[in-house]
């Protein structure tokens, strides 16, 4: 629509409300118009973000999703002053702003129109997508017709597809530092709870802070192995620990209760949405899909002379390309090298389909895993990253056979520790601890 034609259409519906106006009895309801030209409020709708999900070592490229936004999660502020309305909080890498639905609101319920990339004209209509790839102008008329005022409107989106991320310490905590040997660290039911061995025995202590800690308290008569922090694990609100021999769960991490006295069981390192996973007496890998009642040997595709002996991590998340399926990453070393395996498993099954599958490394590899003594495995904002006990971060864009450190999540260069531990809570913090008591927060700006 021309500029001439749609001032003509504002000036016409400005005295047709003047005639209906004048034609009211002083006992009936009058028509008031203003001389206010300004926009009161702006957001916008759902918003589509792209983006190319990894596939695990198949030869296939990448698959590219398309992610819902709310966009009403991104505030736009309006500067009256100088007549521009943006987000403050960069719209996430890959969204598409060429196709953005808002809802505008006038003062006084003025007319609103659309200036178009070539300069034309039209009325906004709050069901029409617009391009947002370049900033674009909305002209705002008042209610009586006598004023106009034009705001500059645009997005403003992440270049590339990095995030701000910081660290902060919340406490240097004496429970920690008397776990030298090793920790084990989970997020339970908003409590951040760590395990780890003092004085010969498994412990463990919360914070739902991160700045004030307690050592939990057990209803178990017999302390816990000193090893039993390596055998924890959390699946469906329960956590989950072996001991010697015996097999328990518990809610809270304080009271438990005995599943399995028996356990032919070396190694608890793992769950995923209906199993439980560990290395057995029989030196494989075991599978449970009752609670840990009873256990089945799974399928290897390769010796079990590469299965991980100890610094085992274990991480399971849904397969993007196949629903009801997890991916399970196992990794750890086996005294010479760091070894990873992997599996699929369906569970749209009555029971879980799936093998484990050894991802060799090749030596000219540069980018191997260095052999550690204890590493943590977390699935964070998309990517799964590891921490080992050289203090560095690292993360697998290929499931586990290459690592790389990733500048953006190293941790201060002043942190103190030899051991540490990682987990990520249900509101995007990612915990770190270390051996030396140093507790460690960070979140994606």
């Amino acid at each position: 629509m021309r500029k001439k034609s749609i001032f003509q259409i504002f000036g016409l519906c400005v005295a047709v409300a003047a005639l209906f106006s004048s034609c009211l009895n002083s006992d009936e309801s009058s028509v008031t118009l203003y001389g206010d030209a300004a926009i009161s409020s702006f957001s916008l709708g759902t918003l589509n973000q792209y983006q190319y999900v990894q596939r695990p070592s198949t030869g296939k490229r990448d698959s590219l999703a398309k992610i819902a936004l709310a966009g009403t999660s991104f505030k736009m502020s309006i500067d009256q002053l100088k007549h521009e309305i943006y987000n403050l909080d960069s719209l996430p890498y890959g969204t598409d702003v060429k196709k953005v639905v808002c809802t505008v609101a006038s003062k006084n319920s003025g007319g609103i129109a659309l200036v178009g990339i070539d300069g034309t004209q039209g009325w906004y209509v709050a069901t029409d997508s617009i391009d947002f790839s370049v900033p674009r102008t909305f002209r705002i008329f008042s209610s009586n017709g006598s004023h106009q005022r034009d705001y500059k409107v645009w997005l403003n989106v992440k270049k590339d597809s990095s995030q701000t991320f910081g660290w902060k310490q919340t406490a240097s905590e004496p429970l920690l530092a008397s776990m030298a040997a090793g920790m084990k660290a989970l997020w339970l039911k908003g409590r951040l709870v760590v395990f780890g061995p003092t004085e010969g025995v498994t412990h463990a202590v919360a914070s739902v802070d991160g700045k004030s800690w307690r050592q939990l308290g057990q209803n178990i008569n017999t302390p816990f192995s000193a090893d039993a922090w390596q055998n924890v694990v959390l699946k469906g609100g329960y956590v989950y620990m072996l001991s010697g021999s015996t097999l328990l769960r518990s809610e809270d991490a304080e009271t438990w209760e005995q599943v399995d006295t028996r356990a032919s069981l070396k190694r608890l390192f793992g769950a995923g949405t209906r199993e439980l996973f560990a290395i057995g007496t029989n030196d494989s890998i075991m599978a449970s899909t009752d609670g840990g009642a009873t256990w089945a040997t799974e399928q290897l595709d390769e010796s079990t002379a590469y299965l991980p002996t100890q610094g085992m991590a274990s991480l399971c998340f849904s397969y993007a390309q196949s629903d009801q399926t997890d991916y399970v990453l196992l990794v750890g070393n086996d005294g010479k090298a760091m070894r990873s395996w992997r599996k699929l498993s369906t569970y749209n099954t009555e029971k879980p389909e799936g093998r484990w599958v050894y991802m060799p490394v090749d030596a000219a590899n540069g980018m191997q895993l260095p052999v550690q003594t204890q590493l943590s495995l977390v699935n964070y904002a998309g990517k799964v990253l590891a921490i080992a006990s050289n203090a560095l971060v690292y993360q697998t864009r290929d499931q586990g056979i290459s690592w790389q450190t990733v500048a953006s999540y190293q941790l201060p260069s002043n942190v103190a520790g030899s051991l540490f531990a990682m987990t990520a809570d249900d509101v995007n913090n990612l915990w770190v601890v270390s051996n030396a008591g140093w507790v460690l927060q960070g979140k994606l700006r």
